[in-house]
């Protein structure tokens, strides 16, 4: 449960840690989670021979370009159409246990950024409690305020556009992996206010989940922009 985020209480390690949110920003970002208006059919997946985007529906292939990317700091940007934001959860969950498991000796910061606290934030972290308890990996995570654990060097940071990110524990400037979802449902206007200026190294992978068509969404500037396309 994200309750075990919660009360498993240590001493915060804030020496190298700059802020992540901005509270201004923050306390208004409520017009920048869209109105969703349903899913999008599927648009015909396959090759681009025009263009240099690769469209993928192999989520093992998918998995392992991401991952990738994470651990050898390509800076690959994603875009991978899913049909709910708990679809993404689940595809999603092994990947941020693995990579939190490779990057434990070496270090590295990631985050997961999804519109709302209680429907998308605290399922997302208790997913990921569950898997890295299933894989026997209990005893070596630790939680770091409310929204973030670690294991070894590696933090993993959980971010919500609807609520502040206000205490200390939580000041991270992600440099490995940047997964958006629900993208779909986050405006242009508050990623670019909100996250970019704090995940401006170029080796940082971003990942958007999302739904395809959301005028205005940071997912369909994504769709667009991105070298990797996929759908699960």
């Amino acid at each position: 449960m994200s309750l075990q985020i919660l009360e498993r209480t240590i001493p915060r390690k804030e020496s190298d840690l700059e802020v992540f949110s901005d509270s201004s920003l923050l306390t208004t970002a409520m017009p920048d989670i869209l109105v969703d208006i349903g899913y999008h059919p599927e648009e015909e997946i396959g090759v681009h021979p025009d263009t240099l985007v690769r469209d993928l529906d192999d989520r093992d292939e998918l998995g392992r370009l991401i991952l990738e990317s994470a651990v050898s700091s390509e800076g690959a940007s994603f875009a991978v159409k899913s049909r709910s934001t708990w679809s993404a959860t689940r595809f999603a969950t092994p990947l941020r246990s693995i990579l939190l498991t490779l990057s434990s000796g070496f270090g590295g910061v990631s985050a997961t950024i999804s519109p709302a606290l209680l429907l998308h934030t605290y399922p997302a972290m208790d997913a990921l409690v569950a898997e890295l308890d299933a894989s026997n990996a209990s005893g070596l995570w630790q939680p770091i305020g409310e929204r973030s654990l670690s294991m070894g060097e590696a933090r993993h940071l959980f971010v919500s556009v609807d609520r502040p990110v206000g205490d200390g524990a939580r000041r991270f400037r992600p440099n490995v992996l940047v997964e958006v979802v629900g993208a779909h449902l986050i405006s242009e206007k508050w990623f670019d206010d909100v996250v970019k200026p704090k995940c401006s190294d170029d080796r940082v992978t971003f990942v958007f989940y999302g739904q395809h068509g959301m005028e205005g969404s940071v997912f369909e500037r994504a769709w667009h922009d991105s070298g990797v396309r996929g759908v699960i």
